[in-house]
């Protein structure tokens, strides 16, 4: 499976639209990705907060992190 994975920039992109709530839709067609790869980012790497759980906080850097955590454990044999 080819694909390209997102870069940073992409998700600082991905937390600013977050915060100008933007849909799914847009989002995509601003950063040309599909409206999965948003949402799975989002999935993958949001999380509530701890003083209102209702709220779901993005923060790229961590995405970022736990990509190339991920990416480094699976490229090591």
């Amino acid at each position: 499976m080819n694909y390209i994975h997102l870069t940073i920039e992409e998700r600082a992109c991905i937390s600013k639209f977050k915060e100008m709530k933007l849909s799914l839709r847009e989002m995509a067609k601003i950063l040309n990705r599909n409206v999965s790869t948003i949402s799975r980012e989002l999935k993958r790497n949001s999380y509530k907060t701890k003083i209102n759980y209702s709220v779901t906080r993005y923060v790229p850097t961590d995405a970022e992190r736990k990509y190339k955590e991920k990416n480094r454990i699976t490229l090591v044999p």
